[in-house]
């Protein structure tokens, strides 16, 4: 095998950059744009994993792991559980990405937080961290995943990994170096037994795999920098070299793009976050398909739907015709059915028994959808033509126009999707006093004051 483009200084050195970076951060040194911007992804987040709790794969993985009663130190979001950190980062990182509800981060294809933060918690809820040490620690693992995926992310997740896990688990180990404030040698060593750790296939997209993966990413982090802490070690430089994993999971030898300072250049404000309970890629369709009916509301009977999606999506939110509620939530053709006949695309309507209403499906039958390389980000080219002939044809991207919005509406936004997800199972006032909580986070001295909101009470 044979290597090239690769810098003595940014690519056999990869690993320690990164590590030297992360032991560097200090909250002192975050703008406050970033800080803001870590504040709404940690609430979206801990709002998905209490909705998410009650899901099947949720209830399964905390069964097979015993996560039950209140023996432990750690919370189980949604329940009366307590449990280890590393148990906890698992069903959490589950629940938190079941629901596919969670933010999105195109630096790495993937979503940032879900493989991350439930390390995070866990381990801050255990040492009684400060909520300046938990918001430096996400940033910490937000800006090193963000430099990876933007050295290869493209790469490898075309070669059908699922970078949300086999990335994540780096983003997980960093976050825990920052939280137990590591020094760069021992950094590096997370950074090498959570490379080892890396799994994640996009083939299980629409099946539980795909949450077991990010479930696992979150635990196999923390372990990775529990693990460190303690003086376990592994290869200081994972990243880079002929066989490093850069090269062998996705060819890449070009590392310069990890070198990037953490600052002046920040990668946390540029998360996404989801509107719709499915796939990031199927957004802008729907989008695009209700804007389409509001505005033509006597275009008469659809015959059919012609989108043009980038290449990628072929492979992440193409299935034809979903047989199960997970799979409706990457199926381009289910999410416009949604569009056109219910102008709604919330938890409720990503079930079993939802995929399956004839009226739904007779209409996704009616879409076409083909993959071109001339597409690019989550753009896609819609055409919808009538029983009569006529043809709309328009564009469709929402990554711009959600990056545009002012930082405040997208918290409101954020603290009512919360509010909607979580009061349900932990009631509203507790939803409402963790938005509290988590706006005010850099003031908090003891996380486990947020973390006590999260669960239910004990049976």
């Amino acid at each position: 095998m044979t290597v090239t483009n690769i810098d003595t200084t940014t690519g056999m050195q990869a690993t320690r950059l990164l590590a030297e970076q992360v032991n560097r951060l200090r909250f002192e040194d975050l703008p406050q744009v970033v800080v803001e911007a870590a504040k709404a992804s940690i609430l979206d987040s801990i709002g998905c994993s209490i909705a998410g709790a009650s899901d099947e794969a949720a209830e399964l993985i905390r069964a097979s792991l015993a996560v039950s009663g209140s023996t432990g130190a750690a919370t189980a979001s949604g329940t009366s559980a307590r449990t280890s950190p590393y148990n906890a980062a698992f069903v959490n990182g589950i629940s938190t990405h079941i629901l596919d509800f969670d933010d999105t981060a195109m630096e790495i294809f993937g979503h940032p937080s879900a493989p991350m933060l439930p390390a995070v918690l866990a381990d801050a809820e255990v040492s009684g961290a400060s909520g300046r040490d938990v918001i430096a620690a996400y940033v910490a693992g937000a800006e090193t995943q963000a430099r990876i995926g933007l050295a290869f992310a493209k790469a490898h997740y075309l070669r059908g990994f699922h970078s949300t896990a086999t990335l994540g688990v780096f983003g997980a180990a960093a976050a825990l170096s920052s939280l137990r404030s590591l020094d760069v040698e021992r950094t590096a060593h997370a950074f090498g037994l959570a490379g080892i750790q890396s799994s994640g296939l996009k083939n299980v997209f629409g099946s539980m795999g795909k949450s077991f993966q990010v479930g696992h990413a979150a635990a196999a982090g923390w372990l990775a920098g529990d693990l460190a802490a303690r003086g376990y070690t592994s290869t200081a430089e994972v990243l880079a070299g002929e066989t490093g994993y850069a090269n062998m999971y996705s060819g890449v030898t070009d590392l310069a793009a990890i070198a990037e300072p953490f600052g002046p250049v920040w990668y946390t404000p540029d998360a996404l976050f989801k509107p719709y309970a499915s796939c990031y890629a199927t957004h802008a369709l729907f989008d695009g398909l209700t804007a389409f009916t509001a505005e033509s509301p006597d275009f008469g009977p659809i015959e059919r739907i012609d989108v043009v999606a980038p290449i990628g999506h072929m492979g992440s939110c193409n299935i034809p015709e979903p047989a199960s509620g997970l799979e409706g939530k990457f199926s381009l053709a289910y999410v416009a059915s949604l569009a056109l006949l219910r102008g709604t695309a919330g938890v409720a309507d990503f079930t079993d028994d939802s995929v399956r209403d004839p009226e739904l499906v007779e209409m996704l039958r009616r879409v076409r959808v083909v993959g071109d390389d001339r597409q690019t980000g989550m753009n896609v080219k819609v055409t919808v033509t009538g029983a009569d002939g006529r043809a709309t044809s328009f564009d469709a991207d929402n990554v711009e126009a959600a990056r545009r919005r002012p930082r405040l509406e997208t918290w409101n936004l954020l603290a009512a999707k919360f509010v909607d997800l979580a009061t349900p199972v932990i009631g509203s006032g507790p939803a409402g006093r963790v938005v509290d909580a988590v706006g005010a986070l850099e003031h908090l001295a003891d996380i486990r004051e947020l973390m006590a909101l999260t669960g239910t009470p004990t049976d």
